[in-house]
C-alpha cells in the first residue's frame, strides 16, 4: 500500500513539473519557438527519469519489507517455538507438582482415616464395655451356672422348712414370698446382681417338693429390686401376702410373655437395620431403650411396651438356614429400660386417683398394657 503511494506521488510531481514547463512555454508566445520545444522535451526526460527512480526506490522498498517481513516471521517462529518448550516445560513441573501434591493429600487422607478408624474402634470398644454391664451375654453363663448349682443343693432338702433354710446358707436373701399353700411355695432370692425365682411344687402337702425350679426373676416386688440396687439394703420381717404375692409371680404373667415373644420373632425378621428394627416395633407399641451391642453380625437391643420388657438379638451369619431373630428376657436392663418401666408404672399407680368408672379404668389399664 505504501509503494503504490510513493509511485502516484513520483507521476504526480512529474505531471506537474511538465505541465508547468508547458505553461510557460505557451504563456511566452512564439518568442522562442525553438527553446520552448527543448523545454519540453527537457521535462518529459525529467518526468521519465523521476518515474524510473520512483520504481527503482518502490522496488527496493518492497524488497527490504518483503526481507523484514521474513525475518520477522523467522523470529516470531523461533519466538513461538521457544513458548511451546517454556509451556511444555512449565506444564510438565505443573503435573509433576500436582501429583506430588495427590500423592502427599492421598497419604494424609489414609492416615486420617487410619486415625478415624483406630479412634472410632477404640470407642466402640468403650461402648461394648458399657453395654456389656446389662447385656445378657456378659451375666448368662455366670447366672446359669448359680442357678443350676442351687437346684442342686436344694434337691438334697427333705422338709418344706428346710428348703428356707437352705437358700439362706447358700448366700441368698428372700425379698418376697409370692405363693405359700399346701401344694405351692415360691421365693424371690437375691444374691449380688443376681436374682431368681424358686418354684416349690408339693403333692398333696408332703414336705418333700416333687418339684424344684431356679427360674428367671422377671416379674420383681419392690423389695428385690430395692436389694438389687442397694447393697446395704435388708428385708426384714418378709411375709406372704396373698394380695400382693400373685401379682409378682412369674407364673402368673409367663403364657402370656410367651405368646408375645413368640409374635414379635414371627414379625421380625434377621439382618433389619436398627431403622427397620425401631419403625416396625414402634408400630407395635414398643419403644427401643438401649442398643447394648452392634456388630457386623451380631445386633442386641432392649425394647419396653408398658410393664413388657424383652432384649432382641439378631444373628444373621452365625446360624446358616435357620436365621431368626431372637426375642428373651431382660433380667439386666439397662438405666433407660428401668425408667420407662418405672414410668409405666407410675401411671398405672395413678389410676384409682382418677376416679374412672370401671369402664372407663379397665380401657386405660388395657392402654398402658398395650392391648389395642
Amino acid at each position: 500500500m505504501t509503494n503504490t503511494k510513493t509511485m502516484k506521488q513520483l507521476a504526480c510531481a512529474a505531471a506537474i513539473a511538465a505541465a508547468f514547463a508547458t505553461s510557460s512555454a505557451t504563456a511566452t508566445g512564439n518568442e522562442s519557438t525553438a527553446p520552448a520545444k527543448q523545454t519540453a522535451t527537457d521535462g518529459m526526460q525529467k518526468s521519465k527519469e523521476m518515474m524510473h527512480d520512483g520504481k527503482q526506490a518502490v522496488t527496493s522498498t518492497a524488497r527490504d519489507a518483503k526481507q523484514a517481513t521474513m525475518e520477522t516471521a523467522r523470529d516470531a517462529k523461533q519466538a513461538t517455538v521457544e513458548t511451546a518448550k517454556d509451556a511444555k516445560q512449565a506444564t510438565m513441573e505443573t503435573a509433576r507438582d500436582a501429583k506430588q501434591a495427590t500423592v502427599e493429600a492421598a497419604r494424609d487422607v489414609k492416615q486420617g482415616a487410619q486415625s478415624m478408624a483406630n479412634k472410632t474402634e477404640q470407642a466402640a470398644g468403650q461402648a461394648a464395655d458399657k453395654f456389656a454391664d446389662w447385656s445378657e451375654r456378659k451375666h448368662l453363663d455366670r447366672y446359669t451356672d448359680e442357678k443350676d448349682r442351687l437346684e442342686e443343693q436344694l434337691k438334697t432338702v427333705s422338709t418344706r422348712d428346710g428348703y428356707r433354710a437352705a437358700i439362706e446358707k447358700a448366700g441368698y436373701m428372700i425379698t418376697s414370698i409370692n405363693k405359700n399353700d399346701r401344694d405351692e411355695l415360691e421365693y424371690e432370692i437375691v444374691k449380688g446382681d443376681h436374682s431368681y425365682e424358686v418354684q416349690l411344687d408339693f403333692d398333696d402337702g408332703a414336705p418333700r417338693a416333687s418339684s424344684i425350679d431356679v427360674a428367671s426373676n422377671l416379674w420383681r416386688a419392690e423389695s428385690t429390686e430395692r436389694a438389687m440396687e442397694d447393697k446395704n439394703y435388708r428385708p426384714s420381717g418378709v411375709m406372704f401376702d396373698k394380695d400382693r404375692g400373685a401379682a409378682y409371680s412369674d407364673r402368673t404373667h409367663v403364657k402370656d410373655w410367651s405368646q408375645e415373644k413368640e409374635r414379635l420373632e414371627r414379625m421380625l425378621t434377621t439382618g433389619m437395620t436398627v431403622k427397620d428394627f425401631t419403625g416396625a416395633l414402634q408400630r407395635e407399641g414398643y419403644m427401643v431403650t438401649s442398643i447394648n451391642d452392634r456388630e457386623p453380625d451380631y445386633l442386641e437391643f432392649e425394647i419396653v411396651k408398658a410393664k413388657k420388657s424383652f432384649e432382641v438379638h439378631d444373628r444373621p451369619r452365625h446360624r446358616p438356614g435357620q436365621e431368626v431373630v431372637d426375642v428373651t428376657t431382660n433380667m439386666w436392663q439397662s438405666e433407660a429400660t428401668e425408667k420407662a418401666l418405672v414410668r409405666s408404672e407410675r401411671y398405672r399407680s395413678a389410676l384409682p386417683a382418677l376416679r374412672f368408672t370401671p369402664d372407663q379404668a379397665r380401657l386405660a389399664s388395657a392402654l398402658l398394657d398395650g392391648v389395642e
